[in-house]
């Protein structure tokens, strides 16, 4: 379960020790303001976002890793526009990126963790900023 923007439910899928793919399935909940691009995010707002992730160990600190990597995320979302009072929906396209720290619980799939990370909107908003954080519980396998 992942806390923060988005909130839901993340996994982390392994392809070696030190590489892994870690998915988000969840919603924003939240509005942001933008003089030249306003929305009012509602919880009905779908989001999908992926990661391939680089891991390391922290040194001295046993079970706890430093995450990094590239991905994407896909919104389908409902917003209100200020202009005109309207509530359309649209369909969002991203690229994002991340960066956090995983404790892993011994002797379960489970790992606590916090992450950050910028998503760049490609459309409809070309270049677009904004930034994505959170942490929770994963399960990882």
């Amino acid at each position: 379960m992942r806390g923060g923007a988005p909130i839901g439910l993340s996994v982390k899928r392994y392809i070696a020790k030190d590489h892994a793919w870690s998915f988000t399935v969840g919603r924003y909940d939240h509005a942001y303001w933008d003089n030249n691009y306003w929305k009012d995010y509602r919880p009905r707002a779908l989001v999908l976002n992926a990661h391939y992730l680089w891991q390391q160990d922290i040194p001295k600190a046993k079970g706890l890793m430093l995450f990094y990597g590239p991905g994407g995320q896909i919104v389908i979302r409902q917003y209100g526009d200020r202009k005109n009072g309207e509530a359309p929906s649209n369909f969002a396209l991203g690229l994002s990126g991340v960066l956090g720290v995983e404790y892993f619980i011994p002797n379960t799939p489970l790992s606590v963790f916090g992450e950050i990370g910028p998503y760049v909107e490609l459309f409809p908003a070309f270049l677009w900023i904004g930034f994505d954080y959170g942490g929770g519980i994963r399960v990882n396998f």
